[in-house]
């Protein structure tokens, strides 16, 4: 085995059961008209060895008609037809139950759908990989909440949603070739991310992320939460856990994953640590002192580090102000962390679970700060 190690840079992850593999191993199968064999996996070592060091794309007219797809050689998943050729991008988004993380990834995705990343200058195209992935989400996310602004349900702690992956091309100009990564979400309890058994079982993808959204449900603050109308106070459900022993059990699972004893060495995943429903925050500033994350930006041609320094103080501040001071201290377990707030929604919802309008707030403000810190984009332009 160790003659086929040398080309340990071209395996990849298995987005569904998150097992290493070799793209050159599997086999390719034909999607339609019907599920056929193409090729099978290499059988002796010399072409092993080739289809590691090379595994053959699958573009061309006789892979597209069938809609040729590799499948895992561990649990037998279809796998993106650019595995291969791109970098997988694994977007961690972790949050205790009713933090929002279902309302947020449909937010993020419907504001780069709306063009959101584009500039003039630039061309983006935003595609996704597993349309029946994406067909689940239109149905149970995207028509519920921007069609009927109904609330959307808790997922499931036992809910074992598949990966809702898109290909991300970026070109700054016309004489240069397209980047293209995928970017890879998953969906699950928030249940599943602080009890660890459970995290072992459904959220293993967040001990293989390559950078992590971490959704501090802001109405589980004690000192926020008070501050707020008793008419919207009564219509919040929360989770009885703190919000920094939630992320205590993120950091103990990733800790314990990369083989660091606590607090001997900081954990290098970019994390964006981003305050949930934070149309909410407008209570604790007077409207003519409102804080900066309160607005949108202008999105487009990158991203502006001069404003994400500028919400990171403005949450650093808050945080401070209202005792969250252990939430803080806890968030010194990452070498690489900036703070930011976002509002899937714009507006909380009445006691029926109905928004009155949905103007989502910075969602997409976390994920941009993931992709510069894993270089993918830089300041100003997508160059």
């Amino acid at each position: 085995m160790e003659m086929l190690e040398p080309f340990k840079e071209n395996k990849r992850l298995c987005p569904n059961c998150l097992e290493e593999f070799y793209p050159g191993d599997c086999e390719i199968y034909a999607t339609v008209p019907r599920l056929e064999l193409l090729k099978e996996k290499p059988g002796n070592v010399l072409a092993r060895m080739h289809a590691r060091r090379y595994p053959e794309p699958l573009t061309g007219p006789y892979y597209t008609e069938r809609m040729a797809h590799r499948r895992c050689p561990f649990c037998n998943y279809f796998l993106p037809s650019n595995i291969e050729r791109v970098r997988n991008l694994y977007i961690a988004i972790v949050g205790d139950t009713a933090a929002g993380k279902s309302h947020f990834i449909a937010a993020m995705i419907d504001q780069i759908k709306q063009g959101k990343l584009q500039s003039a200058d630039t061309f983006v195209r935003f595609r996704c990989l597993t349309p029946e992935v994406e067909e689940y989400y239109e149905d149970n996310y995207f028509k519920p909440l921007f069609g009927l602004k109904q609330s959307l349900p808790p997922t499931q702690l036992n809910e074992d949603i598949p990966p809702l992956i898109y290909e991300l091309d970026i070109k700054a100009s016309h004489g240069r070739p397209a980047r293209a990564v995928n970017i890879i979400l998953y969906d699950t309890g928030g249940g599943n991310y602080v009890l660890q058994q459970r995290a072992m079982i459904y959220s293993r993808h967040m001990l293989h992320a390559d950078a992590m959204i971490f959704l501090a449900d802001s109405m589980k603050m004690p000192e926020i939460f008070s501050r707020l109308p008793l008419q919207i106070q009564k219509n919040i459900s929360v989770s009885p856990r703190s919000v920094t022993s939630s992320l205590d059990s993120v950091i103990d699972a990733l800790e314990r994953f990369r083989g660091l004893s606590a607090g001997s060495r900081r954990l290098s995943i970019p994390i964006a640590i981003t305050l949930s429903k934070s149309d909410l925050l407008k209570y604790l500033r007077a409207a003519s002192k409102q804080y900066c994350f309160m607005r949108n930006p202008s999105y487009g041609g990158g991203i502006d580090l001069d404003d994400v320094e500028a919400v990171d103080e403005d949450v650093r501040d808050l945080l401070s102000d209202f005792g969250e001071h252990a939430f803080l201290q806890a968030t010194n377990a990452f070498s690489c962390a900036k703070f930011f707030a976002s509002s899937a929604t714009g507006h909380a919802p009445n006691d029926q679970g109905i928004f009155s309008a949905i103007h989502p707030i910075r969602c997409l403000d976390p994920l941009l700060w993931a992709l510069y810190e894993l270089q993918v984009i830089r300041p100003g332009s997508y160059t």
